[in-house]
């Protein structure tokens, strides 16, 4: 059995991994060039070279019927079976755990509530493996909403956008993934000035368990604030749950993960602005200098005109809102425009940088401060119903295979809590701990577990595989991909279900400083993709239908993470 007392030895490997990782850290000779290196920015993938790795995943609800059910998706683009085990935790010491396996090419889907049963829930994944890419989602009454999980925990962390106006509901899931305590100090940036509530102050986060703070009970009807989440003693992760209600007439559920640092680039690889939806960037800075920055709002080749470089200034422990909707008609850009988008410090001071979607539902996404050579994003969010859903189209040219349907099997087996035995589980499988279990024993105890797995295959598949790059608003279901630096990638697609490749681009070019959107329409959402490619890139997954807005940052491997350049 793995004992939790090895977490600070993985988490010592990830940091000397991260170290390794950084690129040549002399000022480049040409000042119209950023390199920009991936120190402290996260969440990073270790890979192969690695003896292990844990992903934190610090929030969500754990009952029924709360208002964000937290499900950690797991994802395995190795060639071999990977052992893990799924620690959940509560806010009042509830604990449980249980072991799995992750076919090759395949993912596992876990309903943290069934793991531990708490009114809130954090996730911890423990692998043997480098290779495994955690996310995770949240579900409720206004809607579905992922993020990937942190890969190590952090003594600061940041969040550009929130809103607690009479509609909105902003929470943070502050995750202490060890023993000790921790102790932090949380405040906000509003539009006049800091706000250091003093139920805030020294707060402490019990030893493995999870805090939720109710931000908008504190700091009340505000439009936007940034948060900064500063830990004294301990390390914790930071995730931030916003909800509108509808009562304004704005609905929707968001997840992101609070920034650990701030970076000097960072990029929104999947953008549509519409009729429909609108879309704001908030930009924050909490260094001790103005930030100097360049927006870079990328539009598609066949639509005339040209957005110019936007230049904000943001004064030092200041935010700024940026409506990209008003920049691309400014210009006569009429909707819908697909778009990408870069943010770029020229003066070197470090920034944050979220995005906000928003029509009739509303979407919250930290941005993605990282480029590499090989991604995994897995394919959250519904199923899409082209007849219902696909936006102000575009018609792309497709070929379509089917696949045959499988059976669906039931398999109860029972393991000691103790015990490192566990049956092989399909990718499609849901793990559920059956009720009455005592999933808050200490994960030391003999405690017999009975783990029901549930294998379901969907019916038959037809896989959509794009004949080329879609430069497009696109459709319902799409991967965005964006090459920030001055030369041309080869950029190569494959989807991964039930151990099975499916091909969706192959030696597919994007331009330099440009981007590709490559629809997937019938790759069901237990699939995952991994995006390679010969220069650095970052990649979003985005199902926007009528019913849902779901965005996801694919994440990088450690070690192809490469030096972005962008040109002045």
């Amino acid at each position: 059995m793995k004992h939790w007392s090895r977490w600070p030895t993985v988490v010592i490997l990830v940091s000397a991994l991260v170290g390794a990782a950084v690129l040549d850290r002399d000022p480049p000779e040409n000042d119209e060039t950023l390199v920009v290196e991936p120190l402290e920015l996260q969440p990073l993938a270790v890979g192969d070279q690695a003896l292990g790795a844990t992903w934190y995943c610090a929030g969500g609800s754990g009952v029924p019927g709360g208002p964000a059910d937290h499900v950690v998706v797991i994802s395995n683009p190795a060639q071999a079976e990977v052992q893990a085990i799924v620690a959940g935790f509560g806010s009042d010491g509830e604990s449980g755990q249980v072991e799995l396996s992750v076919a090759a090419g395949s993912t596992q889907r876990i309903r943290v509530g069934d793991v531990v049963e708490a009114e809130w829930v954090a996730a911890l994944v423990e692998s043997a493996s480098g290779d495994l890419v955690v996310h995770h989602e949240i579900s409720g009454p206004q809607g579905r909403a992922a993020s990937p999980c942190a890969s190590a925990p952090s003594r600061t962390w940041f969040g550009a956008a929130g809103a607690t106006t009479r509609d909105a509901r902003y929470l943070l899931a502050l995750f202490n993934p060890f023993p000790d305590r921790a102790t932090v100090e949380v405040s906000f940036q509003t539009d006049e000035g800091v706000r250091a509530p003093t139920e805030l102050e020294r707060l402490v986060v019990a030893g493995r368990s999870v805090k939720i703070i109710e931000v908008d009970q504190i700091v009340t009807r505000r439009e936007q604030l940034s948060t900064i989440v500063d830990v004294r003693a301990g390390r914790v992760v930071v995730d931030r749950i916003q909800v509108r209600t509808g009562e304004l007439g704005r609905t929707g559920l968001s997840l992101a993960l609070a920034a650990p640092a701030a970076s000097e680039q960072w990029f929104i690889p999947g953008g549509l602005v519409s009729t429909a939806q609108q879309e704001q960037l908030v930009v924050y800075n909490p260094g001790e200098n103005r930030a100097e920055i360049d927006i870079d709002i990328l539009v598609d080749d066949s639509v005339p005109g040209a957005v110019a470089p936007l230049e904000v200034t943001v004064p030092s422990g200041r935010f700024e809102v940026v409506d990209v909707t008003e920049e691309l008609a400014r210009v006569g850009l009429e909707p819908p425009v697909g778009h990408t988008t870069a943010v770029r410090s020229v003066n070197g001071q470090g920034v944050v940088v979220d995005r906000v979607l928003f029509g009739a539902e509303e979407s919250m996404a930290l941005g993605v401060p990282l480029a590499a050579t090989e991604l995994v994003v897995p394919l959250l969010g519904s199923p899409a119903d082209p007849a219902e859903t696909t936006p102000e189209g575009v018609t792309t040219t497709v070929s379509t295979t089917t696949t045959a349907p499988t059976t669906t099997t039931t398999t109860t087996t029972t393991v000691a809590s103790g015990s490192t035995t566990t049956a092989p589980v399909d990718s499609t499988t849901t793990t559920t701990v059956a009720s009455g279990s005592t999933t808050t024993a200490p994960v030391d105890s003999t405690t017999t577990t009975t783990i029901v797995t549930t294998t379901t295959s969907p019916p038959p598949v037809t896989t959509t595989v794009v004949a080329g790059p879609v430069r497009s608003t696109g459709s319902s279901r799409q991967l965005s991909v964006y090459n920030p630096g001055s030369v041309p990638a080869t950029v190569v697609v494959t989807g991964w279900f039930d151990g099975s490749a499916v091909p969706v681009a192959t030696d597919a070019v994007v331009g330099a400083a440009s981007y590709q959107w490559f629809a997937i329409e019938d790759l069901p959402p237990g699939a995952f993709l991994v995006i390679t490619a010969d220069a650095p890139i970052a990649a979003e997954w985005v199902v926007r239908t009528t019913t849902e807005l779901v965005t996801v940052s694919a994440v990088a491997t450690l070690m192809s993470v490469g030096g972005s350049i962008l040109v002045g």
